[in-house]
């Protein structure tokens, strides 16, 4: 396989951007050009959900080819922290795909997965979401206290990766833009993990082995106001003082901690 490296493949995603279903379509082209069978998209969790939730920061261990072995991609969604900056230039050859999504929808889509998801998902890797008051709460009051609550750090968790990543190493893709165009955003992950163009028997291989597999089919009453996968969903959950509230908070975001990059991309 041209290119290939004994390094993990990393994903870190904003959650709520599709990255299990990008991450195992990655996992596919892996075990495409790797000639392999067998291999894995794993959390890098290093110890089991409790109260406390998971470590979702890198270790230096995570380039352990013991785990490697069997763990060929690891997603995860590790900020753009000093520390998991420092593990990143500890291995120069190691790639990575940050995934973004609109924040509008992003926050509908962790509204809805507060409100029914496992209890071991109401841990938020980046926010602790009081799900007490999200239960107890009309849709509202709850969009209303992640827009206060929680917004600011979903879009610190963004800005900090567009201004500190790694351009040679690194490449970004929006929920967005893998929704309306997979084959062109996982070309863009080809040519950066493995050095080479998918070709269409790939992209055929990679959508009959991954969609039945990552299908969720959860009880439409657990999206009361519409499947949350959908682009432009925010509309359905936000009230009109929701909306207002939340555009100026990010007009206040930027206005303190401009991000061109994201901006551009969300900043309307």
């Amino acid at each position: 396989m041209k290119g290939k490296t004994r390094l993990p493949l990393l994903i870190t995603a904003i959650p709520k951007s599709g990255s299990s279903f990008f991450a195992e379509c990655v996992l596919c082209q892996y075990l495409m050009l790797a000639g392999m069978q067998n291999g894995c998209r794993e959390y890098p969790r290093w110890w089991d959900f409790g109260n406390g939730g998971s470590d979702w920061d890198l270790r230096p261990e995570i380039a352990d080819i013991h785990n490697y072995e069997s763990r060929s991609v690891f997603k995860s969604h590790f900020a753009a922290t000093g520390k998991n900056l420092a593990i990143l230039d500890l291995f120069p050859n190691m790639k990575y795909v940050i995934l973004l999504r609109d924040p509008k929808d992003q926050l509908a889509a962790e509204y809805c997965s507060t409100l029914y998801g496992p209890i071991s998902m109401r841990y938020n890797p980046i926010f602790p979401i009081d799900a007490d008051y999200i239960l107890n709460s009309g849709i509202d009051a709850g969009i209303e206290y992640l827009i206060d609550n929680y917004l600011i750090h979903s879009l610190l968790w963004m800005s900090d990766w567009m201004l500190k990543r790694d351009p040679a190493r690194s490449a970004v893709v929006t929920y967005e833009e893998f929704t309306t165009d997979s084959v062109t955003c996982l070309q863009k992950a080809n040519m950066l993990f493995f050095d080479t163009a998918l070709n269409p028997e790939h992209t055929q291989w990679i959508y009959s082995h991954v969609e039945p597999q990552l299908a969720r089919k959860r009880p439409i009453e657990h999206y009361p106001r519409g499947w949350t996968g959908k682009i432009g969903i925010w509309e359905s959950y936000f009230s009109k003082e929701n909306s207002r509230r939340f555009d100026k908070k990010l007009s206040d975001f930027f206005g303190i901690y401009p991000c061109g990059e994201l901006q551009s991309l969300y900043g309307d």
